[in-house]
Formats: structure tokens, sequence, C-alpha cells
């Protein structure tokens, strides 16, 4: 197995790493994977490995669906008219602070409304794509705050959740588990 490590130093002091495994043994190659595993790599079964990808997409799956769905579509832009309805930024700004939808100060949240619609800003704030997990958190929100029943939404993320952590529990089935302190003496061994 060869294992390239690469380190970037950058102006800043910031240090990012990244690697490329590669097993030269052809049985290893397609029996095994590796992996990242916190700050170090894990080698596991590929059969693992597989599990895990389809564990994790049908979560992911599901997820979406959900967040895709025109009921979700149409929560949204009922609780966008609720909000654009308010008088004031401040009152937008203190229902969606309350929420827990918005973190920053009311100064700032007032530089990223300037100009836009609430239903242009929601879209960055609920983003189907990018950021699952805080897209759910404001989800529930939104529906809780509607007084729309979130108990199917709230089913589909516990079983998505149940989902991701089989996913790596498969994961956990590590054949060998390498830091960064001895990722190279570890396989000078093997």
């Amino acid at each position: 197995m060869r294992i390239d490590v690469t380190y970037d130093d950058t102006d800043w002091g910031i240090r990012d790493e990244g690697w490329e495994a590669e097993f030269t043994c052809a049985e290893c190659r397609e029996g095994y994977c590796v992996v990242r595993a916190g700050r170090g790599v894990d080698i596991i079964r590929a059969e693992d490995y597989r599990r895990r990808d389809a564990l994790i997409q049908q979560a992911t799956s599901e997820i979406n669906a959900v967040l895709r769905s025109e009921a979700v579509a149409h929560a949204l832009e009922t609780f966008a008219d609720r909000v654009e309805a308010l008088p004031t930024v401040a009152a937008k700004y203190r229902l969606l602070r309350e929420l827990k939808i918005e973190s920053v100060t009311l100064a700032t949240f007032r530089k990223h409304i300037r100009g836009i619609s609430v239903r242009k800003w929601l879209s960055w704030m609920v983003p189907i794509e990018r950021d699952q997990e805080r897209s759910l958190r404001h989800l529930v929100a939104i529906l809780d705050f509607l007084s729309i029943d979130s108990a199917g939404l709230k089913d589909v993320i516990e079983h998505a959740d149940i989902l991701r952590a089989q996913a790596f529990a498969a994961q956990d089935n590590a054949v060998m588990s390498l830091g960064p302190i001895n990722l190279f003496a570890a396989f000078a061994q093997h």
C-alpha cells in the first residue's frame, strides 16, 4: 500500500492536509478501502464501505424527498408571507432569531436582507443541498411556528439518523486504524 500525504502551508499559517491511498496488491485493492477517520485514516473492508455509502445515500434520499416535497414548498411560502408581513426589519429579525433560524446581529441581518425578498433570504437559510442538518432544524422550527404537524418530518429525520449511525457503525469495523502520527509506521510493519 502507498499513501501520499500532502500539506499546504499558507501565508496565514493555515495548514491543509490531503492524502491519497493506493493499494499496490490487486487482492487488497478489491477487498479493502481507505477512509478518513477523524484526524487519521482507517482501512475497512470494501463490502463495509459499500454498505456505509448505500446507507448514507438512502438517508440523504429520504431527507431530500421530504425537503423537495410540495408540502414543504407550501410551508416555506406561507412562512415567507408571514415574515414579509411583519412591519419592520427588527420584527422580522426577532421572529427569525426566536426560531433559531438567524444567529447574526440585527445590524448584520439588516445588511443581509437589504434589497432582497424574504423568500430569497429564506432560500439561503434553508438550503436543501448544502447543509441538511441546518435545513431540517430550520424546517421543524418553521412547521412548528405555522402549527403544521411536524411529526412526519421528525420521523424521517429520526430514521435518517438511524441509517447514518448504521453507516458509521459499518465503518467502525476497521481492519486497521491509523492516526496521523503513526501513519507510515503502521504500514511499514505490515
